[in-house]
């Protein structure tokens, strides 16, 4: 007769995963709730209490995962260049610099559009205005982190000038995606569709820096 199999009482691995996964759970439920309130009442409108009750989570519970609501504004940004590093890690892969891009805007763009203009622009614009940026954790990622290997895989093959620096070249159009997503989100493009603002600016600058 075979043993029974070890319950996830009896396994310290497996009970280490399952609260690992519970405090992503439980994190990414206060940013779904927080993003819901703050969508209908705006920033100021929902407190604290509003975001826990909202996430079914205690205050104490809120405070583990998040210092203040303006974190939770970094979490929201954060978690756009999030799921545009996993796409573009596949492309890094596979193809050339220009369909690396593609697939970075392609990601940046189709998040952007899953959430209202005016929501987008609140979130872009508390995340600027506070006077002492958040440096980025070391568990997370932004733009010019996800564009630094693109542009240093595209000098290497030769696709970009041997002169130019991947990193400074990355920040410079990170910040030009952020300027175009802000600009998008508050009106000031007119029709121009999100991924065509951004597209246009990569050129730009891309185009006097190929080999």
């Amino acid at each position: 007769m075979s043993e029974p199999t070890a319950g996830v009482a009896d396994n310290p691995y497996r009970r280490s995963l399952l609260r690992r996964q519970r405090s992503v759970d439980t994190r990414a439920s206060i940013v779904r709730a927080a993003s819901r309130l703050w969508a209908e009442r705006g920033f100021d409108g929902p407190t604290i209490e509003d975001i826990c009750a909202a996430a079914e989570v205690g205050r104490s519970t809120f405070y583990f995962h998040f210092e203040s609501k303006d974190q939770l504004i970094d979490e929201l940004t954060w978690a756009t260049a999030t799921a545009a590093a996993d796409d573009v890690a596949i492309a890094l892969d596979s193809g050339d610099l220009d369909a690396q891009l593609d697939t970075f805007i392609d990601a940046v763009a189709g998040r952007m559009l899953k959430a209202s203009r005016p929501f987008v622009a609140l979130v872009l614009e508390r995340a600027a205005g506070r006077r002492i940026p958040r440096a980025t954790p070391e568990d997370r990622v932004d733009f010019a982190q996800i564009l630094t290997p693109v542009f240093e895989r595209a000098r290497a093959k030769g696709e970009i000038r041997t002169d130019v620096e991947p990193p400074e070249l990355a920040e410079i159009l990170s910040s030009m995606t952020m300027e175009a997503i802000l600009r998008w989100a508050t009106g000031r493009t007119g029709d121009t569709p999100l991924r065509d603002s951004i597209a246009l600016r990569f050129e730009l600058i891309l185009d006097g820096l190929r080999a």
